[in-house]
C-alpha cells in the first residue's frame, strides 16, 4: 500500500480545581480498520498523592492488520503515584 490514513481524536478537561481530570484518546485507522480508545481519569489527592485509573480498549476488523493483532488484548490499569519532597 502506498498511503496509510489515520484518524486521532483526544480531549481532557478539569473538575474540582484541577484535581480531577478526566481525558479520552481515540485513534482510527482507515485501512486497517482498526483502532484504540483510551479513557483516563486522574485525580491528583495532594502535592504529593496521584493516582490513575484507565484503560486501552483496542480492536480491529481485518485478519492481521493493524491492531486486529491485539484483539482480546485489552487493558484496565490502575496506578498510585507517590512524590517524595
Amino acid at each position: 500500500k502506498k498511503n496509510n490514513y489515520m484518524t486521532f481524536l483526544s480531549a481532557s478537561t478539569s473538575y474540582l480545581h484541577n484535581k480531577l481530570t478526566p481525558s479520552i484518546a481515540w485513534m482510527y485507522d482507515i485501512n486497517s480498520k482498526s483502532g484504540m480508545f483510551r479513557p483516563q481519569l486522574v485525580y491528583d489527592h495532594s502535592n504529593n498523592w496521584h493516582f490513575t485509573l484507565g484503560a486501552t480498549i483496542l480492536h480491529g476488523d481485518k485478519r492481521n492488520q493493524g491492531l486486529q493483532i491485539f484483539d482480546n488484548k485489552d487493558q484496565i490499569y490502575f496506578k498510585v503515584s507517590y512524590k517524595w519532597g
